[in-house]
């Protein structure tokens, strides 16, 4: 497909709304986090940073190239100045440029440039691709090199304050995590992994530190592997929470499961998290009203049953925490879901008491027009490594590799490239 680099009255405007985002926002180029140079790394994860935004603002701190479906329309030997970038009738418009096509790259050509996007800088280049064809909405992607992507993830998911050896651990146990879903869910959509807690919290460049820069280079290439049914050595879903409130779970609570892969089988005891302020939380009341209408809203079934009755516990671990929930209407019909996705739900519809029900690790109790969430325990799914415990084993002495080894049994460390 042809495409121009020409100016329009129109594009014009676009130039003029750009500009406007130079002069109010500082143009003073941060330099990255001094010894920020991380081991080369073949291996690519494409990041999700924005879902079906009409624009966002670009910039480049250095020379940098632009194409569209893989062909150059643009670049520079300077710096690119934060512009707006937008589409309109399946064309693109970055400042006083347009492409007519589907995917936009934007990529340093230098070592230590830097892309940006509203503002933060990450590393490796941009990928931008429209929800559809003819959709005005588009998609914003990171594909940045492995590990500068755990050093974005290290600092997000840890206090800067806490021992080398929890980053150490969390930093194998990412990797580990972002290598498994690029090989498994990225391989059905176009990206592998969000920049939320949809997967691992992600800031890129910016939110760097020399902590998480060291942790990355000391545990470069290591993961975590387990042995399937057939003896043979396989990486997995390195899940990890902030506080298990005492004992881990099992991941078949999360999502289908091979119940004999002991790294996740969970039932770890860990006392080391009980200086979390979630080890334990007070009792949480929601109106049944709420409730009904948060699971109704990810749930088509339960949208047709009509008002809520009462949530009973179907299953739970040995140490009781629920697994599956069945939501009664008043009519007495049934829908069956995971108990962690009663949480998610709560917190998608903006429920505010959503947000002091830590877990999901509670006793459940009919409270006439409301539900109350009882002895609550712990903060997340409670799935593999625990943080604060982690931290807490760190505090006592133990090495990360043994930390993992505590929180994913019978797993060992294996190098890849």
């Amino acid at each position: 497909m042809k495409h121009q680099l020409i100016r329009t009255a129109d594009v014009l405007l676009l130039l003029a709304i750009s500009l406007c985002g130079m002069i109010s926002s500082c143009h003073r180029q941060m330099g990255p986090v001094a010894g920020s140079a991380l081991p080369v790394s073949g291996r690519i994860v494409r990041v999700r940073l924005r879902e079906s935004v009409c624009l966002v603002r670009l910039a480049v701190t250095g020379p940098y190239r632009l194409m569209v479906d893989g062909k150059a329309v643009g670049g520079s030997s300077n710096v690119l100045p934060p512009t707006v970038l937008l589409r309109r009738d399946r064309t693109w418009v970055l400042g006083n440029r347009y492409g007519v096509g589907q995917v936009v790259r934007i990529e340093p050509a230098e070592k230590d440039t830097f892309v940006q996007c509203n503002g933060r800088r990450y590393r490796g280049s941009l990928v931008i691709q429209p929800v559809d064809a003819d959709d005005r909405r588009f998609h914003v992607d990171n594909h940045v090199p492995l590990e500068g992507y755990l050093a974005g993830v290290l600092a997000c998911e840890l206090p800067q304050s806490w021992h080398i050896e929890t980053y150490e651990a969390l930093a194998v146990a990412a990797r580990t995590y972002a290598l498994y879903e690029s090989q498994h869910t990225g391989r059905h959509r176009s990206f592998d992994v969000y920049a939320d807690q949809r997967s691992q919290v992600y800031g890129g460049l910016d939110k760097e530190t020399p902590k998480s820069l060291a942790a990355v280079r000391q545990t470069c290439g290591q993961v975590l592997a387990g042995t399937d049914a057939e003896g043979a050595a396989k990486i997995f879903k390195a899940y990890y929470s902030s506080c298990c409130g005492g004992m881990t779970s099992a991941a078949d609570g999360l999502e289908p499961q091979d119940q004999q892969f002991q790294p996740l089988s969970g039932g770890v005891v860990c006392q080391d998290c009980a200086f979390s302020g979630r080890y334990r939380w007070a009792p949480v009341l929601i109106a049944k009203t709420e409730v009904y209408a948060a699971v109704a809203q990810c749930y088509r079934q339960v949208a047709q049953m009509g008002t809520l009755r009462a949530i009973r516990i179907r299953s739970a671990t040995n140490w009781g925490r629920p697994l599956w929930l069945d939501i009664i209407s008043e009519d007495g019909r049934t829908a069956t879901i995971r108990a962690d996705d009663l949480r998610i739900a709560l917190l998608r519809y903006g429920s505010a008491g959503a947000k002091k029900l830590y877990s999901m690790d509670c006793t459940i109790r009919d409270a006439g027009d409301s539900i109350s969430f009882e002895d609550g325990k712990g903060f997340g799914h409670g799935v593999g490594l625990c943080q604060y415990g982690a931290e807490g084993k760190a505090r006592r002495g133990m090495k990360y590799y043994q930390i993992l080894r505590a929180y994913y049994p019978g797993a060992k460390i294996m190098q890849v490239e």
